[in-house]
């Protein structure tokens, strides 16, 4: 099956859960490609090591239509859920696509009143139909700037990235991609976010596995010495030393204050009975002369 070289296609980004079937989106990856000729985006055509988030939000703006594969597992995933929410504040065109005859119920109302596309995997009428119906699709408008706010790194695509570490073996090519993710998703984390501790956490699940090669446990013991360990609390401050007053001296109370003049008092009384003395002396002296 060829496409018209003389048509202009579209780039179309799918959104899908990993639970889906397999086969059933490759299916419909290889009808929009090679049957329709459109330019796909998916996340398993991201290379390793490549900032993973950041190329799927790019993809998303840069679309001309977002597929939204309606299935149970798609509206319970995180990721598609902030594939979804970011391609309609984008307003992009969307497009759900039913895989199969199980159209899931509750389904979200925006997506409820957009008219959708069934797609029978291997079936070759199935195909063409999806392409005609394709080509009917409006692009969506230029992108205006500035962009809507990028949504958070959903936690559920860590969970996707270590999905290898459940298994008893795990081959070398899958540690090595496993390192790769990770070092990706650790070079947009910062230290105050809690990814970075979510990544850490992943970095060591990996060294501890038991099929661990030599030289991924090296390469992950590096990455773990440059990782900023989490900051230790600050210690709380001591109480300040309650120093003792400086002792000064007391304050005379009314009773001293009394005793020192009543001591006042009796000097001068003192002091009066001897003068009193001394005159009379002076005055028994004189009284025996006559003037």
């Amino acid at each position: 099956m060829s496409v018209d070289q003389g048509k202009h296609m579209s780039k179309v980004f799918i959104s899908y859960s990993r639970d889906d079937a397999t086969g059933s989106i490759e299916s419909l990856v290889d009808a929009l490609s090679r049957g329709g000729g459109h330019e796909v985006f998916h996340d398993r055509s991201i290379a390793p090591g490549q900032a993973w988030w950041d190329t799927i939000l790019g993809w998303i703006r840069d679309c001309d239509m977002f597929l939204f594969v309606l299935s149970e597992d798609s509206l319970q995933s995180e990721p598609c859920k902030a594939e979804r929410e970011y391609a309609q504040a984008l307003e992009k065109v969307t497009v759900p696509v039913v895989i199969g005859s199980q159209r899931p119920p509750n389904v979200p109302e925006k997506l409820g009143t957009i008219m959708e596309i069934h797609f029978e995997p291997d079936d070759n009428a199935s195909m063409l139909e999806l392409i005609e119906k394709m080509r009917g699709v409006p692009t969506s408008p230029p992108v205006r700037e500035p962009w809507p706010p990028a949504p958070e790194v959903p936690a559920q695509y860590l969970d996707n990235v270590l999905a290898p570490l459940e298994q008893d073996a795990v081959p070398l090519a899958e540690q090595q991609v496993i390192v790769a993710e990770l070092k990706a998703r650790l070079k947009h984390a910062t230290q105050e976010d809690k990814k970075t501790d979510d990544l850490q956490d992943a970095f060591k699940r990996l060294h501890s596995h038991p099929d661990v090669r030599g030289s991924v446990r090296d390469e992950v013991e590096e990455i773990l010495a440059l990782v900023p360990a989490d900051k230790p609390p600050k210690p709380k401050p001591k109480p300040k030393k309650e120093t003792a007053p400086t002792p000064t001296a007391p304050a005379k109370t009314a009773a001293a204050k009394g005793d020192s003049e009543s001591k006042g008092f009796f000097y001068y009384v003192g002091v009066g009975v001897v003068v009193l003395i001394v005159l009379g002396i002076i005055n028994g002296e004189c009284s025996g002369y006559a003037f």
